[in-house]
């Protein structure tokens, strides 16, 4: 060895020989792995079909939980203002409290229902 050469650790790569067990055909590996990715995409797709089962069973669940809601809300309001015409008025800040709060909620809550059942998906998701 001259002055300012190093000597390689790993020694002369020309040397490094692969054992004979090991099969270096890309067939093989090709194959395995196909193999592979069809389980993985078929255990996908099962899962997500169980999900989206899952989803409008639940969706169905709260929207109709949510529709009673609005119901009984609504009919609790048209109670309201029955009453205040046949027993006499009620004051002005709680007839505008009443109809503000009512209108507001059931335009809240139909835009956070609509937005959670028909939500804006990319095509091909």
């Amino acid at each position: 060895m001259t002055r300012g050469e190093t000597q390689d650790p790993l020694g002369d790569p020309k040397a490094i020989t692969l054992p004979e067990s090991i099969d270096t055909t890309s067939d093989t590996v090709d194959k395995q792995t196909e193999g592979w990715k069809e389980d993985h995409q078929k255990e996908r797709g099962a899962l997500q079909l169980k999900l989206l089962a899952l989803d409008l069973t639940l969706r169905r669940r709260y929207a109709g939980w949510l529709f009673l809601l609005l119901v009984v809300w609504l009919v609790g309001i048209y109670g309201l203002l029955i009453w205040m015409g046949l027993r006499g008025p009620l004051s002005d800040a709680v007839l505008i409290a009443a109809l503000g709060t009512t209108t507001a909620n059931v335009i809240g809550l139909f835009i956070v229902v609509a937005r959670y059942i028909f939500p804006n998906r990319e095509l091909g998701e």
